[in-house]
């Protein structure tokens, strides 16, 4: 087994111990990770937690728990200690459960856990189709399900946290502009923010943009889509600000926001041309750099899954229909806000003995990033099938 010594990145401290299954991988391969499927804890099928069981559960919506895998929701990533979290999906009509998972994928075998139950399982039986949509919670004070888009982040020292919520169970009433932190242990949500008092077009309307933890100021970057300035929430103090120019470069439901640590800037997906953005948190302006060259052919660059991958300096991405082995790259030029980034392959051995599913939605959103300590890309592509992972070396 590899041992790369401790990882102290953020303060975290946690040993970067590298597990055998990752071990066993060959460089530029697909494997699937070892362990449950998130469908394996499905609380609708326990009678420890669904009141109806066998029948359907309250919060099954008209899809159940396969929604907060599909379509219009998210995970975010605590890179320190290589643990995936869903903080909160589902929304609409779609789904009415609001319970957290998580997975540590740098364990041996490693498995999804539900860190509580949903509102309206056993021990606390409300009725969830209340008509109180536009307060974005359910009676017992939790967050109402919601499609998750990317507007979430992992923050160091903190936690998942939701940047902004509507889309709630079950309809499109309500929009709540406030930050929550959820707490890793309770799975309970508290406010960081509020910043209600900013108006249109600030927040703007829609909820189906993104969101970012920047760790070099200690900041979570945000924005709606359509019209709208970036919003800039302080973690220390809890404030939120609108920053930058007015603009629609987020217009659509497929943005995807990260932040490039190695050159200090946001990149932003959109599903409108010319698709990628850039925004520089220390002068506050958006630039749209050229694209030069061809995706992977099975790649939809309206929805992408991407991640910043600091060891190959490039920005990794899959949303692939076909060609599903492939991993699309785009490498910044000398000056990331106003050169060329270059589209790329990655390298496919033709070892290679997995090959992932294409994406089961036109969106894949953050359920797919790189991990720094495993050297690879973890793709989340549904709650009945395992999480695919490729080694880049």
């Amino acid at each position: 087994m590899i041992y790369r010594g401790p990882n102290t990145a953020h303060g975290r401290g946690t040993p970067s111990t590298i597990p055998a299954w990752r071990s066993a991988m060959a460089a530029n391969t697909w494997a699937e990770i070892p362990g449950n499927t998130l469908a394996d804890i499905d609380p609708a099928a326990s009678a420890t937690y669904n009141p109806n069981y066998p029948s359907t559960a309250p919060w099954a919506g008209t899809g159940g728990q396969i929604i907060v895998s599909r379509g219009w929701n998210s995970t975010v990533f605590d890179r320190a200690t290589d643990t995936l979290w869903i903080p909160l999906a589902g929304g609409h009509t779609d789904y009415a459960g609001n319970e957290p998972y998580k997975i540590c994928l740098r364990s041996e075998t490693p498995n999804w856990s539900m860190i509580r139950p949903p509102s309206g399982a056993v021990g606390n039986t409300i009725t969830l189709n209340d008509g109180q949509e536009a307060t974005g919670l359910y009676s017992d004070g939790r967050l109402r399900s919601v499609h998750s888009y990317t507007n979430n982040a992992y923050v160091d020292g903190l936690g998942p946290v939701i940047t902004r919520t509507n889309a709630h169970f079950s309809s499109a009433v309500g929009r709540i502009q406030k930050v929550y932190a959820i707490n890793e242990t309770t799975g309970e949500a508290s406010v960081l923010s509020d910043y209600t008092a900013l108006s249109y077009p600030d927040p703007v309307g829609s909820s189906d943009a993104g969101g970012c933890y920047d760790p070099s100021r200690g900041v979570i970057w945000h924005i709606g889509s359509a019209t709208a300035r970036m919003l800039k929430t302080v973690v220390a103090t809890g404030v939120t600000t609108a920053v930058g120019e007015y603009n629609n470069l987020t217009q659509g439901d497929g943005s995807c926001m990260i932040y490039v640590s190695t050159h200090d800037v946001i990149m932003v997906s959109s599903s409108v041309s010319p698709y990628f953005r850039v925004f520089d948190p220390v002068t506050e302006l958006w630039t749209s750099p050229t694209i030069s060259g061809s995706y992977s052919a099975g790649l939809n660059n309206n929805y992408p899954g991407m991640d910043w991958c600091p060891d190959l300096g490039k920005m990794l991405m899959w949303n692939n229909a076909s060609a599903t082995t492939e991993i699309t790259t785009l490498t910044p030029g000398a000056n990331p806000r106003t050169d060329a980034w270059t589209t790329g392959i990655l390298t496919v051995s033709g070892a290679n003995a997995v090959t992932p599913p294409a994406r089961p939605s036109g969106r894949t959103h953050k359920r797919f990033g790189y991990s720094t300590n495993l050297k690879g890309c973890y793709l989340f592509q549904s709650n009945a099938t395992p999480i695919y992972f490729f080694a880049t070396e």
